[in-house]
């Protein structure tokens, strides 16, 4: 899960000697919900269970400031409306696949095409939009720290709901801020 990598992530990150190297593989698959044709129908996961801190990733509790949702957007339409509501936020970005850096042209584009539906389901709420790397832990770490930048006065939560590289940006962005 998202969840699990983080945790190991961040205890890696905490322990994790100079010396030592750790290499990280990803493999992408090549479709999601192989037997459905309908392409507004396929899911890679469906649900909530919960909204949470995960943990090694407390976060600023400043209840000062705005409460402003980031979400890495994947594919999960349901999954992200969910989490919309049930957090209620003044304000949400997405984040979505990056062209230059997808995982695969196919996938790329029903993520644009999803999101552009989500931006449109809540005009009141939505701040703006950014392109983040799905095959960089570090780009998009640096693309998610360009975008947030500008919001000094929110308090921001992040929801990686994209694949698994852009989730270990975010946890490089989480853990050096």
């Amino acid at each position: 899960t998202h969840e699990g990598l983080l945790i190991v992530f961040r205890l890696i990150k905490d322990f994790k000697r100079d010396i030592d190297q750790v290499f990280f593989i990803y493999n992408g698959a090549s479709a999601y919900s192989c037997k459905e044709e309908d392409e507004e129908e396929k899911w890679l996961t469906k649900g909530v269970r919960e909204s949470r801190n995960i943990i090694g990733y407390p976060g600023d509790s400043d209840i000062s400031k705005v409460n402003h949702l980031v979400i890495l957007f994947g594919f999960e339409t349901d999954r992200t409306r969910r989490l919309i509501h049930e957090m209620d936020y003044e304000y949400i970005s997405f984040a979505y696949g990056s062209k230059k850096e997808s995982v695969t042209n196919a996938h790329q584009k029903i993520n644009e095409e999803r999101h552009e539906k989500l931006m449109n389901q809540y005009p009141d709420k939505v701040m703006g939009d950014f392109e983040i790397s799905l095959t960089n832990p570090i780009v998009a770490r640096d693309q998610i720290l360009g975008y947030i930048s500008r919001f000094s006065d929110h308090r921001i939560v992040i929801a990686p709901m994209n694949n698994k590289i852009s989730t270990l940006g975010a946890g490089l962005f989480a853990i050096e801020s």
